[in-house]
């Protein structure tokens, strides 16, 4: 999105949904229901990507690659045969949005969750994506890796997440990564410690 200089906007107007244990907002955590739509040209959703490995979710929410560019229309599948995602069936993401929010005026962003049940857009919030990461790990991660820290805890937890709801920094809503310190234990029992931003 472009405003009226030319130079790139990205739309932060996010669909809001979350994914909850209750299903609250009608998006109940599952294992396999759920996709990521990301490209590598995108730093948010290679955020996301990387937050998704980091929890262990590699087989638990699949991801759908969009190509590295697109027009004004969307991203788009062209990485897949046919340009068509397997698993959604869609050549642009803006086809999971629309069924959603039919004729919405909405910036089609990555990282976006889709419903593969229905094919629609959950959310496009990155930085909702990486903490609904944490709800779905903890409670269908099948590795039995755990993030542990007071670092990752206070990231996670309602009371860490005021620096979220200000949603201030100043490259159009990128927060600073936390300070990431995970203990991460295989199904061996093994200890890994994970250490960095």
């Amino acid at each position: 999105m472009a405003d009226k200089s030319g130079a790139y906007k990205r739309d932060t107007n996010y669909i809001q949904t979350r994914i909850t244990r209750d299903g609250e907002d009608g998006y109940p955590v599952g294992a396999h229901r759920y996709r990521l739509a990301a490209a590598r040209a995108c730093p948010w959703a290679n955020r996301a990507l990387i937050a998704r490995r980091l929890y262990g979710l590699d087989d638990v929410i699949s991801v759908a690659m969009a190509g590295p560019t697109h027009d004004e229309r969307s991203w788009t599948f062209d990485l897949d045969p046919g340009g068509v995602d397997p698993v959604l069936g869609i050549h642009f993401l803006r086809d999971a949005y629309n069924k959603r929010f039919p004729n919405s005026e909405r910036g089609i962003t990555v990282p976006a969750i889709v419903d593969e049940r229905t094919g629609e857009v959950v959310t496009n919030d990155f930085v909702q994506i990486k903490e609904r990461y944490y709800i779905v790990h903890t409670d269908v991660n099948p590795a039995g890796i755990v993030p542990k820290g007071p670092a990752l805890d206070g990231w996670l937890t309602p009371h860490g997440r005021d620096h979220l709801e200000a949603n201030t920094w100043g490259d159009g809503g990128t927060p600073p990564p936390p300070p990431l310190k995970a203990e991460v234990v295989d199904p061996a029992n093994t200890p890994l410690h994970v250490e960095g931003r």
